[in-house]
C-alpha cells in the first residue's frame, strides 16, 4: 500500500464506499451482483444497518442507473479525486501479468478518472492516467524511448502505489474485473 493512497487507508467510512461501488459499476468493472452481495453482508454484520445499504440490498433487478443514482446521492461530499483514488484500491495484482493485461488495466484506469474527474486537466491524476494508457501506443509506435514492457511496468508500478488491501476486505466480494483488450492499437511498421 503506497502513500498515494492516503485517505484510504482509513476505516472507509460509508460515503466513500458508496462512491466506489458507484465508480465501479459506472466504469463496468464491478458487478451489480458482488455489489449486492457485499450489502446482504453488510446487513448479517450489522445490528442497525444503515437504510442505504438495505436499499442497495433490494437492488438485484433494478436499472443499474438507479442503482447508481442511490450509490451517488449516498456518497455526495466526497471529494473526486478521494473516490478515483479509493476505487484504485481495489485494483488487483497486476504485477505477474502479460503487456496486453497491463495495458487493459491502464484502460480502466484512465476510464474511472476520466468517470470521476471529468475533463479537468489541472489535475494531476487525470494527467497520470492518461500517459498510462498512450505510452503502449507511443512505445509502439516508436514514439518513446522506451518498450510496450517499460509502459506495463509504469501500469504495475501505479497499481502497487494505490492497491488497499484493507478496502479490499472492506467491499469484498467486490472486486475488478478488467476485460481483456480486444485492439492492440498500430504497430511502428503500420504507420
Amino acid at each position: 500500500m503506497g502513500a498515494a493512497a492516503g485517505d484510504v487507508t482509513r476505516e472507509a467510512d460509508g460515503r466513500l464506499l458508496a462512491a466506489v461501488l458507484a465508480a465501479g459499476l459506472r466504469s463496468g468493472a464491478v458487478h451489480r451482483a458482488d455489489v449486492v452481495q457485499w450489502a446482504d453482508a453488510q446487513i448479517a454484520a450489522r445490528e442497525q444497518p444503515p437504510i442505504w445499504i438495505i436499499d442497495l440490498a433490494l437492488t438485484g433487478r433494478s436499472d443499474l442507473r438507479d442503482v447508481i443514482g442511490l450509490l451517488s446521492r449516498q456518497s455526495e461530499g466526497v471529494a473526486p479525486l478521494e473516490a478515483c483514488q479509493a476505487f484504485y484500491a481495489l485494483l488487483p495484482d497486476v504485477s505477474e501479468q502479460e503487456v496486453e493485461a497491463a495495458e487493459a488495466a491502464a484502460e480502466l484506469i484512465h476510464h474511472v478518472a476520466l468517470a470521476c474527474l471529468g475533463l479537468d486537466w489541472r489535475c494531476g491524476l487525470l494527467r497520470e492516467t492518461d500517459e498510462l494508457t498512450h505510452n503502449f501506443g507511443w512505445a509502439r509506435q516508436g514514439y518513446v524511448e522506451f518498450p510496450v514492457e517499460e509502459a506495463a511496468a509504469r501500469v504495475r508500478a501505479f497499481a502497487q502505489r494505490y492497491r488497499n488491501e484493507h478496502l479490499c476486505q472492506q467491499l469484498a466480494p467486490v472486486h475488478l474485473d478488467i476485460p481483456p483488450r480486444s485492439d492492440k492499437g498500430p504497430t511502428k511498421s503500420s504507420r
